[in-house]
């Protein structure tokens, strides 16, 4: 188990990770980041509930994720 300013630390690496990309899955995070997929799912999970990260699913696809505060629209046909 992490202590808290180690998650926080990590949550803040997810959020760099995020930032400019299109909605990314948990595998692609985890991959990205070089982290096993549980920790990057906590992450991402924690970061949704406190507002910063938004889940995305488009047409019954895979859940992918993607920073609050800007990146790419959820629904790809609003990214014309």
């Amino acid at each position: 188990m992490r202590s808290l300013t180690k998650l926080q630390a990590f949550d803040a690496k997810v959020v760099m990770f995020l930032d400019g990309q299109e909605p990314q899955t948990v595998c692609n995070v985890a991959i990205g980041l070089g982290v096993p997929a549980q920790d990057a799912r906590a992450s991402l999970h924690r970061l949704t509930e406190s507002g910063q990260v938004l889940k995305v699913v488009v047409n019954g696809g895979p859940e992918t994720f993607r920073l609050s505060a800007g990146g790419f629209p959820p629904d790809p046909k609003g990214a014309a």
